[in-house]
């Protein structure tokens, strides 16, 4: 009897050796404090809970890749918004206004039309939108001067570049690109927070590499970022 415990508790010993890399492994109990399963084995489903377990790795730099990727996305979908003295149904993508408690896009609620190339017409769904969502592209960053057509228009002139009208767009041009930056660096500082539970068993020249890893994808949707601001600016000129 007692060479087989001494098997079994090896066993136990080389499963916990083998799996100290991956997070929250740890070895099943029973509720009196022993080895889960019959004498024989940990049963069916604790093996697939186990391999479950261990297919986990004790670091996943690939969600906060996607973070960063999408601060990219976002700053690209931002800034096209950006219509240079011209009008575009797109220039007000990016408009959303709260209404009684949800918040939503304009161009879910309204109808966005070219009048002339210097005008859109905005006409909302309902009456009681028309307030609401005049006043999201008054306080939106893009600069307009919407007026109210009633019963359910809205007229927003755009007007032709000045240099006032350009140093305005400059600034929210790269505000923009600041805010996605930030996210980026969000996204770094989330990753090393995840990256400092990893556990000890983990060598410090894997962890090191990881902090590596984890700065490159940083520099690189940061200078992405700042290309596609660079490139705004220059339409500009």
């Amino acid at each position: 009897m007692r060479a087989k415990f001494a098997h079994e508790a090896a066993m136990i010993l080389s499963t916990v050796a083998r799996t100290a890399l991956f997070v929250g492994h740890r070895p099943k109990k029973n509720p009196k404090g022993g080895p889960r399963g019959d004498r024989n084995g940990a049963s069916a489903a604790d093996a697939l809970d186990d391999e479950d377990s261990a297919s986990k790795p004790a670091f996943d730099i690939a969600p906060f890749d996607a973070k960063m990727r999408q601060a990219v996305e976002h700053t690209k979908k931002e800034l096209s918004a950006i219509r240079l003295g011209r009008a575009s149904p797109a220039l007000l993508d990016a408009v959303k206004f709260t209404h009684q408690g949800t918040t939503t896009q304009l161009s879910n609620i309204a109808q966005i039309n070219v009048k002339d190339a210097q005008t859109l017409m905005v006409v909302v769904s309902d009456e009681q939108l028309l307030r609401p969502a005049e006043k999201a592209i008054r306080d939106s960053s893009l600069g307009f001067n919407p007026q109210v057509v009633p019963p359910l228009g809205i007229k927003v002139a755009v007007p032709k570049l000045t240099q006032e009208i350009k140093g305005t767009m400059t600034k929210n041009i790269r505000q923009i690109g600041e805010n996605h930056r930030m996210r980026v660096r969000s996204a770094r500082a989330d990753a090393r927070t995840a990256l400092k539970r990893v556990p000890k068993s983990v060598s410090s020249d894997k962890v090191q590499a990881l902090e590596k890893s984890i700065q490159a994808l940083t520099d690189q949707y940061s200078k992405e970022i700042d290309a596609l601001v660079a490139a705004k600016e220059e339409e500009l000129n």
